[in-house]
């Protein structure tokens, strides 16, 4: 739970399957909406996002993710620590 962000984005594999597991759950769309503007001019950025998140553990994400339980960050770990190389 202590793995941050940073560390699952540096490796290839494990940013894939994060960013599968994550495309169309609650935190992909918390984190579009966070950043998304339909006149292009975002208060936030992804990239500042991105920045933000970088030295985040991973069971921060509850914050960002109502109703996300623990328990959903562990089978996330578990699931990049079973594809890592």
């Amino acid at each position: 739970m202590n793995t941050t962000f940073g560390e699952v984005m540096a490796n290839p594999k494990s940013r894939k399957i994060f960013e599968d597991l994550t495309k169309e759950s609650k935190v992909g769309g918390n984190l579009n909406a966070m950043t998304d503007n339909q006149d292009g001019d975002a208060a936030i950025s992804k990239e500042m996002v991105a920045a933000m998140m970088e030295g985040m553990p991973l069971r921060s994400i509850t914050m960002f993710v109502p109703g996300m339980e623990p328990e959903a960050v562990e089978k996330l770990i578990d699931a990049l620590n079973k594809n890592r190389t």
